[in-house]
């Protein structure tokens, strides 16, 4: 009977309630344990599953009280550790449970990676879930903190969990209160109080954080209100490839195409030559971020990544594209890949979003194999060939020596521009320095 009873409450979803912020201390535990307490003094069963310890009095002391389910104890890294104990709050079955810390990853061990796998597993079972999470853990919204911060955040959340809530509840306060209660202990220890301060903690990061909060909040509110109306017909389209700049564009993406109701597809075009390791994660990893933000993610071949890239766009109806800005380029002074993507898509929007460049690992092992290609080793022959007969015709005409030193000079820029990396222009330099002394030779023997 007990386990008939079960199974019925397990085929009711639980119900999500966030409670939202823009940094540490403006009052989302705080909230979401007063709340809790209003609803165990009307008799539903609510309990503690994980609160963050921050020893905050007040915290504290609106927690006590609240009944609490026992964490669970794990030893990672010869450090002992007091986790979420997911299957004892399966277990209990509480009608809510409270779940500090949304964006927290799991340790080694656990059965998920991120704890809002765990509270996924709740609300599947039943059981409603109040949590926490500030505006800089949402996954669409990363690298814009992480610029603003000059710092990388690892933990976030999706932004599809954060839509599928069923409550968010907006914790805010003026920027200027929240320093004073840093600057008064309420939030940090005395000696972390001076570096937050000089980092995090400035007004000027307080007030876009905010800004940002309040925008995500709200975005989140007129996307609930416009589920029943027609759906947008824009459908969004980044390439990625293996850069550590492509993140920056898939984040760019979800939010252009969550502001526009549409859909948005991560593409990556192989042009069949394998990939290194480094390569090879890096590209799964960006293809994984573009999942957990529903992206559909498509891998092609073509050894012309803009015709390749236009096909696709013209078979799946996309209308906007999204590309960082391309150092690839054309035969000598060909097009961009942006501009070739104009000429061949005129109906679709192109979307260039500026990448700063990012500190990468310096490779410390040179690979012939990866350097020389045949299609640059043709466009250095032909560069040199083209500058030997322009220079065997100017001195046969009696033009100046300096006029064949500029032909050749040019001939390097040109060899530089069409060909990529540093080899091909370096081998030619020493081509090009050989033949204008045999030219000079030659053209000191006719005087």
């Amino acid at each position: 009977m007990e386990s008939v009873n079960r199974d019925e409450q397990n085929k009711k979803r639980g119900k999500l309630k966030i409670y939202f912020g823009y940094a540490a201390g403006v009052g989302k535990t705080y909230a979401m344990l007063s709340d809790a307490r209003e609803e165990l003094a009307r008799g539903v069963d609510v309990r503690i599953g994980y609160l963050e310890p921050h020893m905050r009095k007040e915290t504290v002391e609106l927690a006590a009280g609240l009944p609490q389910i026992p964490l669970k104890s794990i030893r990672y890294r010869e450090i002992d550790l007091t986790e979420l104990d997911l299957d004892g709050i399966l277990d209990a079955h509480p009608d809510v449970v409270l779940v500090d810390e949304l964006a927290h990853t799991n340790p080694e061990g656990m059965r998920n990676r991120k704890r809002y796998q765990d509270v996924s597993e709740l609300l599947d079972a039943g059981i409603s879930v109040y949590t926490t999470v500030n505006v800089q853990h949402i996954e669409s919204l990363n690298d814009l903190v992480s610029s603003m911060m000059d710092s990388d955040l690892a933990e976030t959340i999706p932004d599809w969990f954060f839509d599928q809530a069923d409550q968010i509840r907006l914790i805010d306060v003026e920027p200027d209160e929240l320093i004073k209660r840093l600057e008064e202990g309420k939030i940090y220890s005395s000696d972390s109080i001076q570096v937050a301060l000089s980092h995090f903690f400035t007004k000027s990061n307080l007030r876009v954080l905010r800004e940002m909060a309040t925008r995500k909040a709200a975005d989140r509110i007129s996307s609930s209100n416009q589920k029943e109306a027609r759906t947008s017909n824009t459908n969004w389209l980044v390439c990625v490839d293996t850069s550590l700049s492509a993140k920056k564009l898939i984040r760019w993406t979800a939010r252009a195409a969550e502001a526009f109701h549409g859909t948005f597809t991560a593409l990556h075009v192989s042009s069949g030559k394998p990939l290194s390791k480094d390569e090879t994660e890096r590209l799964r990893e960006n293809m994984e971020l573009a999942e957990e933000l529903s992206a559909e993610t498509v891998t092609i071949t073509g050894s012309e990544l803009a015709t390749a890239i236009s096909e696709y766009a013209n078979l799946s109806g996309v209308t906007n594209i999204v590309i960082g800005k391309s150092k690839k380029h054309n035969w000598i002074f060909g097009e961009d890949l942006e501009d070739t993507l104009f000429h061949l898509l005129d109906k679709t929007e192109i979307h260039m979003v500026k990448t700063a460049p990012e500190k990468a690992k310096r490779r410390l092992r040179f690979s012939l194999r990866d350097t020389i290609s045949w299609n640059d080793t043709f466009k250095m022959l032909v560069a040199l060939i083209l500058a030997t007969l322009v220079s065997e015709v100017l001195l046969h005409l009696g033009i100046g020596d300096q006029n064949i030193i500029m032909v050749y000079i040019l001939a390097i820029v040109i060899l530089s521009r069409i060909t990529t990396g540093y080899l091909y222009g370096i081998i030619g330099s020493f081509f090009c320095r050989f033949n204008v002394q045999f030219f000079l030779h030659e053209s000191a023997l006719h005087l």
